[in-house]
Parts: C-alpha cells; sequence; structure tokens
C-alpha cells in the first residue's frame, strides 16, 4: 500500500530471546480470561496444560532432582504459538496507539509504519514507541533478540539521517542504547 502511493514504509524485524520459555503461565491465563474472554471448561483446559509440570535433566546417566515448571511454553507443541500470540496481545495494543501496524507470528514481530512524509510528525511516532514497547516487554519478562533484530526501509528512497534515526531506535528497543 505505501509503495503504491510512492511513499516509504520502515520495517523492524525483531526477535524476542527465549520468548517460550518465558511465558508467565498465571499471566497468559489472566490474559486469556480478561483480554480474550476465554472462560469455563477451556480456561480449564489451557491452565491444566500449563500447570502440574516439572522437568528434570539427565547429565551422565544421572537425573537432576525434579523441579515444578512454572514459566515457559512448550516450543514444539501445537498450541505453544498461539498461546505466545496472545501472551504478545497488548504489545500490538501499544503500537497501535502509535500509529505503527503490527504483525506477530511466535516469538517474530514485525512492526512497520508508512512514512508519506519525512516531518517532525512522523519521526515522533517511532521515536515515542520504544520505551512503552520496551517497558512493556520487560514487565512481561521479555527480550529483544539484538543480533537478531534488523531495520528495513522500503521504496522510495529514504534519507540517510532518517534511516540512521530508526536505526537509533531499534537500537533502543534491543537494549544498546
Amino acid at each position: 500500500l505505501a509503495a503504491d502511493s510512492d511513499s516509504a514504509s520502515v520495517l523492524l524485524l525483531l526477535d524476542l530471546s527465549a520468548a517460550f520459555d518465558t511465558v508467565n503461565h498465571c499471566i497468559v491465563l489472566d490474559r486469556l480470561q480478561n483480554y480474550f474472554g476465554i472462560s469455563g471448561q477451556m480456561l480449564k483446559w489451557l491452565g491444566s496444560y500449563l500447570s502440574g509440570r516439572s522437568l528434570c535433566v539427565l547429565h551422565s546417566n544421572t537425573f537432576s532432582k525434579s523441579c515444578y515448571v512454572r514459566y515457559g511454553v512448550q516450543q514444539g507443541f501445537g498450541h505453544s504459538p498461539l498461546l505466545l500470540s496472545m501472551y504478545l496481545a497488548p504489545c500490538g495494543q501499544i503500537m497501535h496507539s502509535f500509529g505503527i501496524a503490527f504483525h506477530c507470528y511466535a516469538d517474530d514481530l514485525q512492526p512497520n509504519m508508512q512514512i508519506v512524509s519525512i516531518s517532525r510528525s512522523d519521526q515522533a511516532k517511532p521515536e515515542a514507541c520504544p520505551a512503552a514497547l520496551r517497558s512493556w516487554l520487560l514487565s512481561n519478562f521479555l527480550l529483544l533478540n539484538s543480533a537478531k533484530t534488523d531495520i528495513t526501509a522500503i521504496r522510495p528512497v529514504i534519507s540517510m539521517i532518517t534511516l540512521f534515526c530508526l536505526s537509533i531506535i531499534v537500537l533502543f528497543i534491543a537494549g544498546k542504547g
């Protein structure tokens, strides 16, 4: 759509570090109930899936003592990407409040913004959003993987100054700024 109107788009490619391992069971169950309206037997079923799990480690043919798991969803299980996406839903709401579109699948976030002109108001959106986004991620036990965080400017030619400013914002979100 931005390319059709001859304006630029900026796409951030964000990857969350160990996102599947850090999902807080209490928070995700609360979010499922209060944010998505899941209740009754379905909420109980999801609660039973998350609760009562334990793990141990096998090293040199010896098992460690078992410990209770309060965080994380099994990455290979079919429902886990959906649970993680639901856990991340408020993150998208934050970005939308700044006029930034947002796509998510599992631990990959892709906020993008059309830039019609390079004005102060356009620059204010991505500059104001990182602090709110970073705060939300930290309060939900999530961190960005800075090695997999990238920024892409898509057509037309965007000024080097604007691209530099947006790169600084990405570094700030990723915790390097």
